[in-house]
Order: C-alpha cells, then structure tokens, then sequence
C-alpha cells in the first residue's frame, strides 16, 4: 500500500508545456477567463478547456462562476508555494531571449501569487529585518520590537501586526502571518503569507507599485521610488541599474 503523497500526480498535470504556460501566468494572483488562458498559453480555447478541467481536477487551480463567465485562479498558498520553488529549480536559459526591457521588468519587481517577488521584494525582506520590523524564528516571520511602528509610519492597519496572536489560538486556521518564499530569480529570500500580500495591497492602492500591461512584472512609481527610499531606505533606482548590470552580464 502507497503511503506517500501522489506527488505523480502534480508532476504530470505540470509536464505538459500549454499547462505549465497556465500556471505560471495564474502566479499573478489574478482569475482569468478560460480564452485569456488560452492566449496565455498559445492553444485555442478548446484545448485550454481541455487543460483547464485537468489542472482544477489535480487542485492545482481553483474557479468561480460569475453569471455566464468561468474564471480560474490558484486558490490555494502551499500550491503556490510549491510552483515558485519549482519556478527556482527550472532552466532558466531561455529568459536571455527577451526583450531587455520585459527581462530588466520582471526581475526588478513582479507578483508572485498575491505578495512581491523580484531584486525588489528581497530587499525589502532583508530592509525590515534590518530594522527589527520582522524577525525568523522556527521556519517562518514573527512580528520584530519595532514592527508597529513601522507598518504604522507605512500606513499599513494596525491588525497587520495584532494578526499573529490570533493565529496562535487557533492553528492552522489562517495562512502563516509571514513566511519565506524562494524567489527563483535572486535565489535568495522574499515574503510571503498574510504579510507579504498586506504589503503588496498597499504598494498597489498608494500608487508606489502599478502593474504593467501584461504579465506579473510591476514598476515602481516616482512616488514610489521617493516611498520605498524615504521610509525604508531602499534605492530602488540603484536596483535599476543593478538588474541592467546583470543584464549586460549574461549577455
């Protein structure tokens, strides 16, 4: 009798390239209709269907119904946790081949499922551990000594900090207050969980952070770049030219 999980199962709901395509472009967080994923994966909208009832039946994907119109969405955080680091382990030779704009985009700043990722999202993680806004302990963040007053001078709501005590009482019943995520650009650490998404809201709603026309890349906003450089001390200009940098690098 089999008494591991079915890990066959995910795998070969992912093998297939058009249904990887679908995946990836759902880790923006966004629901999409079943013909805007179908363009996403270049298939026609018959074959997405196709892949579409494979993809939810595996639960990698979720969907909802509003009147005629069906949209699918990664509802689930392990799930999407579980892409992202597939994303890290993937070749990665063929992103050479891009624009050097969409490329310099993307890894400066994106969405990875509902919170940041990108050169940005890591440094804002290592920026509040380094002024005791956060602090690791056990596997995940626990709020650090100055984290209310800082979220505070951010403008986040006061709950982003009160959320984790209440997690405490009832465990298991809400995702974890914050927690690492492998960014598979940078290799190295950015956040995820309640936190991470309550960021990257009010990165959104204050205009620091806009999304650009397709796909997850983001861009920081003058009034973001004076945000994120005021408040937290990140230059989000020096990160430009870093990314240009490598860019240049691997070329």
């Amino acid at each position: 009798m089999n008494q591991e999980p079915r890990i066959d199962i995910i795998a070969a709901a992912l093998a297939d390239r058009a249904r990887a395509r679908i995946v990836t472009a759902l880790m923006d967080g966004r629901a999409y209709s079943a013909k805007e994923l179908a363009f996403r994966a270049e298939v026609t909208p018959q074959t997405a269907s196709f892949h579409l009832q494979r993809l939810t039946g595996t639960g990698l994907l979720a969907d909802y119904r509003r009147g005629r119109h069906r949209y699918f969405y990664i509802g689930d955080a392990d799930m999407a946790g579980a892409v992202e680091a597939l994303m890290a382990a993937a070749p990665q030779d063929h992103l050479r081949s891009l624009p050097p704009r969409a490329r310099g985009a993307f890894v400066l700043a994106r969405s990875c499922w509902t919170h940041l990722a990108g050169k940005l999202a890591v440094a804002l993680a290592e920026r509040l551990a380094e002024m005791d806004a956060i602090a690791f302990r056990g596997g995940s963040f626990l709020p650090g000594p100055q984290a209310a007053a800082l979220f505070h001078r951010l403008g986040l709501p006061s709950d982003t900090v009160a959320e984790p005590a209440a997690a405490r009482l009832q465990p298991g019943s809400s995702p974890c207050w914050a927690k690492p995520c492998l960014d598979w650009t940078e290799r190295r650490f950015h956040l995820a969980g309640r936190l991470g998404r309550s960021l990257l809201e009010h990165f959104l709603a204050q205009g620091w952070l806009v999304r650009l026309p397709e796909g997850r890349a983001l861009a920081a906003t003058p009034s973001g770049i004076a945000a994120f450089r005021d408040l937290l001390g990140i230059d989000v200009e020096a990160l430009e030219s870093a990314v240009a940098v490598e860019r240049q690098a691997a070329e």
